[in-house]
């Protein structure tokens, strides 16, 4: 498939501008590709502290397998770093070609990898390789995905159970999935992964994301608009998960009408899941915000979160034996007698027409002067970590939008929700 990228004379020009800048012996490379035969040849060769400099252009696979074996170092990552001109991103373009899993297949040996600056689309699998082609198909541990834009393929990321310590930073991951109900915006498996500063959305007729990693950090995100689903803790998940800081917004009408739920049926989802400070909207009563299937035995802990929109809070049944605890949780009124029944063992709960959002129908969910939400929060909530010991933690940063991150204001008291007002 031709390239329509950069030409064939700059690549050549590239490759000799790589050589002249190669290090002496034991010094990490800078190399300047122009191509995805340059791309590939680059990854096979890289060593600890390199850089693959990715410049502007549309990289398009010539196989359906591109492996990722070499590995960096803790402290001494491999770098593919795309230049990014006139705000776009080098663009890897998997369209026409039948992906096995992900347009880079990162291998377990291949540990210590970071990835910024990048688009990846168009990956689908179908003919000869299964329908879950995704941006990476990741099995290493320490791998980062940072600045980068996943979008219209059958999964935006996937990771397996192999991989560890998986980290997404301000990356937009949008209208992924092949409209099944399998295929999803995430679909990981990481036994350690973390999602922070991201903005994910549209997923196609599956989960905006889907877990069944060990342990899981949620933190700074902004969910919305899910085909599915926005957060599934799927079966096999047996360890423990926070979501701390994320915008949670379900206002499209269309799909399974879930926000966040625990299990999926294939198998038994475990841990604590904790959730701190997140601000989750609803379009109307027809949302179950929280539900769970039988074969859950997933704890939920709430502290300081607004949740609004919807009465169902909970759905109907599969509560009893495993009790939501936590406290100071703002709900609307009319879900008095939902959280009554199905979480009795909340405390402080605050019940109200409205939470004082600043601006709702233009999507500014930070409090106006005067909003019950506002220095109610309880000072020190805890949440499990991995080793299951109980731990003091206050969000310290908010989301902006889009893909960014900036410090929480300080306050004497905590305000609920995702956003401070100092």
């Amino acid at each position: 498939m031709a390239n329509r990228g950069p030409t064939t004379g700059l690549a050549v020009a590239a490759c000799t501008l790589a050589a002249l800048v190669s290090p002496r012996p034991g010094q990490a490379a800078v190399v300047k590709v122009s191509n995805f035969a340059e791309v590939m040849d680059a990854v096979g060769r890289a060593n600890p502290g390199d850089i693959i400099e990715v410049q502007p252009g549309v990289y398009e696979p010539t196989q359906g397998r591109n492996s990722v074996r070499r590995a960096g170092e803790p402290g001494k990552p491999i770098i593919m770093r795309g230049v990014v001109r006139d705000g776009q991103r080098p663009a890897f373009d998997a369209e026409g070609q039948d992906i096995d899993r992900g347009i880079f297949y990162i291998w377990e040996t291949a540990h210590d990898w970071v990835f910024e600056n990048l688009e990846f689309r168009n990956a689908h699998g179908g003919k000869t390789h299964s329908r879950n082609a995704a941006a990476a198909y990741i099995k290493a541990s320490t791998i980062t995905f940072r600045n980068c834009y996943s979008h219209d393929n059958d999964n935006g990321w996937f990771s397996t159970s192999t991989a560890e310590n998986t980290l997404l930073e301000f990356c937009e991951t949008a209208f992924n999935g092949a409209n099944d109900g399998h295929t999803h915006n995430h679909y990981v498996s990481s036994r350690s992964i973390t999602l922070r500063g991201c903005y994910v959305h549209d997923s196609r007729g599956g989960q905006n994301y889907k877990d069944r990693s060990q342990h899981t950090v949620l933190e700074y995100n902004w969910f919305q608009n899910a085909g599915n689903y926005d957060i599934d803790w799927a079966s096999n998940g047996q360890n423990n998960a926070l979501m701390i800081g994320n915008v949670v917004v379900r206002l499209n009408d269309f799909g399974n009408r879930k926000i966040i739920n625990l299990g999926d049926g294939t198998g038994v989802r475990g841990g604590i899941i904790t959730l701190i400070n997140n601000t989750i909207i609803a379009l109307d009563d027809r949302y179950r915000v929280f539900e769970r299937v039988a074969s859950s035995t997933a704890r939920l802990v709430l502290y300081n979160n607004i949740v609004y929109g919807s009465r169902t809070v909970f759905s109907k049944a599969g509560w009893d034996g495993f009790p939501t605890t936590g406290g100071n949780n703002w709900f609307p009124a009319s879900a008095r007698d939902v959280v009554a029944t199905n979480a009795p063992q909340l405390q402080g709960s605050i019940f109200g027409e409205e939470p004082g959002f600043v601006d709702f129908a233009g999507g500014d969910y930070r409090l106006k002067p005067g909003s019950p939400c506002r220095d109610t929060g309880i000072a020190e909530p805890k949440w499990f970590d991995a080793q299951t010991r109980e731990l003091v933690i206050k969000p310290t940063l908010e989301y902006v939008k889009h893909r960014a991150i900036a410090a929480r204001a300080a306050d004497a008291a905590l305000d609920l929700g995702a956003y401070e007002q100092p």
